[in-house]
Protein backbone atom coordinates (compact mmCIF):
# COMPACT_ATOMS: atom_id res chain seq x y z
CA UNK A 1 0.00 0.00 0.00
CA UNK A 2 1.48 3.31 -1.06
CA UNK A 3 2.04 6.29 1.28
CA UNK A 4 -0.43 9.19 0.88
CA UNK A 5 1.00 12.14 -0.98
CA UNK A 6 1.54 15.36 0.94
CA UNK A 7 1.49 18.44 -1.26
CA UNK A 8 2.82 16.39 -4.09
CA UNK A 9 1.90 14.03 -6.87
CA UNK A 10 2.83 10.61 -8.11
CA UNK A 11 6.16 11.90 -9.35
CA UNK A 12 7.24 12.50 -5.81
CA UNK A 13 7.89 16.23 -6.43
CA UNK A 14 6.66 18.63 -3.77
CA UNK A 15 4.70 21.46 -5.29
CA UNK A 16 4.57 24.84 -3.55
CA UNK A 17 1.26 25.95 -2.11
CA UNK A 18 -0.42 28.61 -4.22
CA UNK A 19 -2.27 31.38 -2.37
CA UNK A 20 -5.27 32.91 -4.07
CA UNK A 21 -4.56 36.64 -3.66
CA UNK A 22 -8.07 37.51 -4.79
CA UNK A 23 -9.36 36.13 -1.51
CA UNK A 24 -7.35 38.64 0.58
CA UNK A 25 -7.69 42.45 0.92
CA UNK A 26 -4.97 44.67 -0.43
CA UNK A 27 -2.85 46.18 2.38
CA UNK A 28 -3.92 49.79 3.03
CA UNK A 29 -1.54 52.69 2.47
CA UNK A 30 -1.51 54.95 5.58
CA UNK A 31 -0.68 57.99 3.42
CA UNK A 32 -4.04 57.65 1.66
CA UNK A 33 -5.86 58.41 4.93
CA UNK A 34 -4.03 61.71 5.56
CA UNK A 35 -5.49 65.04 4.50
CA UNK A 36 -2.43 66.80 2.99
CA UNK A 37 -3.92 70.25 3.46
CA UNK A 38 -4.57 69.59 7.14
CA UNK A 39 -0.98 68.44 7.57
CA UNK A 40 0.44 71.51 5.82
CA UNK A 41 -1.85 74.14 7.34
CA UNK A 42 0.08 76.49 9.63
CA UNK A 43 -1.25 77.89 12.88
CA UNK A 44 -1.61 81.63 12.31
CA UNK A 45 -1.43 82.48 16.01
CA UNK A 46 2.33 82.97 16.01
CA UNK A 47 2.20 84.98 19.25
CA UNK A 48 1.05 81.85 21.09
CA UNK A 49 4.28 80.00 20.33
CA UNK A 50 6.47 79.70 23.39
CA UNK A 51 9.84 81.32 23.03
CA UNK A 52 8.66 83.71 20.30
CA UNK A 53 7.76 87.38 20.62
CA UNK A 54 6.26 89.69 18.03
CA UNK A 55 8.58 92.56 17.14
CA UNK A 56 6.86 95.78 16.06
CA UNK A 57 8.85 97.31 13.20
CA UNK A 58 6.35 99.91 11.97
CA UNK A 59 2.88 101.21 12.75
CA UNK A 60 1.12 102.70 9.73
CA UNK A 61 -1.36 105.54 10.19
CA UNK A 62 -4.82 104.85 8.75
CA UNK A 63 -8.52 104.70 9.56
CA UNK A 64 -10.26 101.42 10.43
CA UNK A 65 -11.61 99.67 7.36
CA UNK A 66 -15.37 99.03 6.94
CA UNK A 67 -14.71 95.28 7.26
CA UNK A 68 -12.85 95.60 10.56
CA UNK A 69 -13.90 95.55 14.19
CA UNK A 70 -11.39 97.33 16.40
CA UNK A 71 -10.44 98.29 19.93
CA UNK A 72 -8.59 101.35 21.24
CA UNK A 73 -6.45 101.54 24.40
CA UNK A 74 -8.21 102.46 27.60
CA UNK A 75 -5.06 104.14 28.92
CA UNK A 76 -5.25 107.87 28.27
CA UNK A 77 -1.45 107.93 28.07
CA UNK A 78 -1.97 106.30 24.65
CA UNK A 79 -4.12 109.20 23.42
CA UNK A 80 -1.98 112.11 22.25
CA UNK A 81 -3.44 115.55 21.46
CA UNK A 82 -1.45 117.69 19.05
CA UNK A 83 -1.67 119.67 15.82
CA UNK A 84 -1.00 117.88 12.55
CA UNK A 85 -1.85 117.79 8.87
CA UNK A 86 -1.83 115.20 6.11
CA UNK A 87 0.26 115.99 3.04
CA UNK A 88 -0.80 114.09 -0.06
CA UNK A 89 -3.96 112.14 -0.75
CA UNK A 90 -5.19 108.62 -0.21
CA UNK A 91 -2.65 105.94 0.58
CA UNK A 92 0.18 108.29 -0.36
CA UNK A 93 -0.71 110.83 2.34
CA UNK A 94 1.84 111.42 5.09
CA UNK A 95 1.22 112.74 8.60
CA UNK A 96 3.18 115.75 9.85
CA UNK A 97 2.74 116.72 13.53
CA UNK A 98 3.29 120.42 14.19
CA UNK A 99 4.69 121.96 17.37
CA UNK A 100 2.76 124.68 19.25
CA UNK A 101 5.16 127.41 18.10
CA UNK A 102 4.61 126.52 14.43
CA UNK A 103 0.85 126.02 14.25
CA UNK A 104 0.13 129.71 13.65
CA UNK A 105 2.60 129.75 10.77
CA UNK A 106 1.08 126.62 9.23
CA UNK A 107 -2.72 127.00 9.09
CA UNK A 108 -2.89 123.53 7.50
CA UNK A 109 -2.27 122.07 10.98
CA UNK A 110 -5.52 121.11 12.70
CA UNK A 111 -6.25 119.81 16.22
CA UNK A 112 -6.04 116.00 16.21
CA UNK A 113 -5.70 113.07 18.57
CA UNK A 114 -3.30 110.26 17.73
CA UNK A 115 -4.17 106.91 19.24
CA UNK A 116 -3.68 103.21 18.58
CA UNK A 117 -6.29 100.77 17.40
CA UNK A 118 -6.14 96.99 17.15
CA UNK A 119 -8.27 94.99 14.72
CA UNK A 120 -10.05 91.70 15.45
CA UNK A 121 -7.00 90.03 13.86
CA UNK A 122 -4.67 91.77 16.35
CA UNK A 123 -3.17 94.03 13.69
CA UNK A 124 -2.16 97.38 15.16
CA UNK A 125 -2.23 100.84 13.60
CA UNK A 126 -2.26 104.50 14.52
CA UNK A 127 -5.40 106.53 13.93
CA UNK A 128 -5.38 110.32 13.48
CA UNK A 129 -8.71 111.50 14.86
CA UNK A 130 -9.67 115.02 13.88
CA UNK A 131 -11.10 117.14 16.67
CA UNK A 132 -13.19 120.28 16.89
CA UNK A 133 -11.67 123.41 15.39
CA UNK A 134 -10.11 126.26 17.35
CA UNK A 135 -13.56 127.71 17.97
CA UNK A 136 -14.88 124.42 19.36
CA UNK A 137 -16.99 123.57 16.32
CA UNK A 138 -17.13 119.94 15.21
CA UNK A 139 -17.45 118.43 11.77
CA UNK A 140 -20.19 115.82 12.32
CA UNK A 141 -18.17 113.05 10.63
CA UNK A 142 -15.17 113.79 12.85
CA UNK A 143 -17.31 113.92 15.99
CA UNK A 144 -18.90 110.51 15.43
CA UNK A 145 -15.52 108.95 14.55
CA UNK A 146 -14.08 110.32 17.80
CA UNK A 147 -17.01 109.02 19.83
CA UNK A 148 -16.67 105.60 18.14
CA UNK A 149 -12.99 105.52 19.10
CA UNK A 150 -13.93 106.23 22.72
CA UNK A 151 -16.52 103.43 22.68
CA UNK A 152 -13.82 101.07 21.38
CA UNK A 153 -11.91 101.31 24.67
CA UNK A 154 -14.34 98.76 26.16
CA UNK A 155 -15.87 96.94 23.18
CA UNK A 156 -15.20 95.89 19.61
CA UNK A 157 -16.50 98.60 17.26
CA UNK A 158 -17.17 98.71 13.52
CA UNK A 159 -17.56 102.04 11.75
CA UNK A 160 -18.89 102.37 8.20
CA UNK A 161 -19.67 105.47 6.16
CA UNK A 162 -23.39 105.65 5.48
CA UNK A 163 -25.62 108.30 3.95
CA UNK A 164 -24.34 111.58 5.33
CA UNK A 165 -22.92 110.00 8.46
CA UNK A 166 -21.05 107.09 10.04
CA UNK A 167 -22.88 103.94 11.11
CA UNK A 168 -21.39 102.59 14.34
CA UNK A 169 -21.90 98.94 15.38
CA UNK A 170 -20.84 97.20 18.60
CA UNK A 171 -19.58 93.62 18.30
CA UNK A 172 -20.44 90.72 20.58
CA UNK A 173 -17.76 90.56 23.29
CA UNK A 174 -17.87 86.76 23.32
CA UNK A 175 -16.74 86.61 19.68
CA UNK A 176 -13.51 88.58 20.14
CA UNK A 177 -10.43 88.18 22.31
CA UNK A 178 -8.87 91.07 24.18
CA UNK A 179 -6.27 93.12 22.27
CA UNK A 180 -2.62 92.66 23.24
CA UNK A 181 -1.12 96.12 23.64
CA UNK A 182 2.70 96.31 23.66
CA UNK A 183 3.97 96.54 27.22
CA UNK A 184 7.66 96.96 26.47
CA UNK A 185 7.28 100.16 24.38
CA UNK A 186 6.00 103.46 25.72
CA UNK A 187 3.81 105.76 23.64
CA UNK A 188 6.70 107.94 22.47
CA UNK A 189 8.52 104.91 21.08
CA UNK A 190 5.37 103.67 19.35
CA UNK A 191 4.75 107.09 17.81
CA UNK A 192 8.29 107.17 16.42
CA UNK A 193 7.57 103.87 14.64
CA UNK A 194 4.51 105.48 13.07
CA UNK A 195 5.63 109.06 12.43
CA UNK A 196 9.45 109.36 12.34
CA UNK A 197 10.90 112.42 14.15
CA UNK A 198 12.10 113.89 10.85
CA UNK A 199 8.44 114.57 10.05
CA UNK A 200 7.81 116.53 13.23
CA UNK A 201 7.71 120.23 12.39
CA UNK A 202 9.12 122.02 15.42
CA UNK A 203 10.91 124.99 13.83
CA UNK A 204 11.27 127.05 10.66
CA UNK A 205 14.17 124.84 9.62
CA UNK A 206 11.91 122.00 8.58
CA UNK A 207 11.83 121.44 4.76
CA UNK A 208 8.02 121.32 4.76
CA UNK A 209 7.84 124.94 5.93
CA UNK A 210 9.34 126.09 2.61
CA UNK A 211 7.02 123.83 0.64
CA UNK A 212 3.88 125.08 2.39
CA UNK A 213 4.74 128.76 2.78
CA UNK A 214 6.99 129.35 -0.24
CA UNK A 215 9.53 130.96 2.05
CA UNK A 216 13.09 129.96 2.82
CA UNK A 217 13.80 128.54 6.25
Amino acid sequence: MSEPLVNGDASGLIRPEITNLSQHEEPSNPAENIDPLAELRADQDFTALKGFKQVIMALPVRRPKPTEFFRTPIKKTHWFDCYAFEYGEGLQGEIYPVGPKMRLILPQAKPVTLTLFSTQFHQMFFWMLKRSDRDGRWNNWHKIAFEAAELATTNQINIVASEGNYKVTEGDKELFSEPQWPEDLNFNELLKLSVPPEKWILSMDHPMVKILTGKKA
